[in-house]
């Protein structure tokens, strides 16, 4: 029996070859991206049709490269809490995650896993010292 899973429809190329050079500054200004929160909920744009919104450039905080859709990169924001864009619709994932694109919805759960795993992940295991992330977000190297 096979079963249909909501969140994992595919239709993002993952594009790990380029996480390592990956510039996520200048990726930031031109590249759509998608904000996140640890309640696991995603910002929505205001359609009838849920659809994933995007950021403008000032309300960029802690990025990573999620990959790319239809050849074009696509950065995850982590925001602590998505309340602060007032007006704006925001939905958990849970509730919107078979209503979005195989994309979009693919896009959101990755996100959301970078970002709960970048806040659980601030300092080393082995000698507790703080932890930075590289290759687009994709890992953490200890900074001790």
């Amino acid at each position: 029996m096979v079963q249909k899973l909501p969140l994992a429809r595919g239709g993002i190329d993952a594009a790990s070859q380029d996480r390592a050079n990956v510039d996520l500054a200048a990726l930031a200004a031109a590249a759509p991206v998608i904000a996140v929160d640890m309640r696991r909920r995603v910002l929505l744009r205001q359609e009838d049709k849920p659809a994933l919104a995007a950021l403008t450039p000032s309300e960029i905080r802690r990025i990573f490269f999620l990959g790319k859709v239809e050849g074009k990169p696509v950065l995850g924001c982590h925001v602590s809490d998505l309340d602060s864009f007032r007006g704006r619709r925001i939905s958990s994932i849970r509730q919107v995650g078979a209503l979005l694109s195989p994309a979009d919805s693919s896009l959101a759960s990755a996100a959301i896993a970078l970002a709960v795993w970048h806040s659980g992940a601030a300092y080393c295991p082995v000698c507790g010292a703080n932890t930075v992330a590289q290759a687009g977000g994709w890992e953490r190297k200890c900074s001790g």
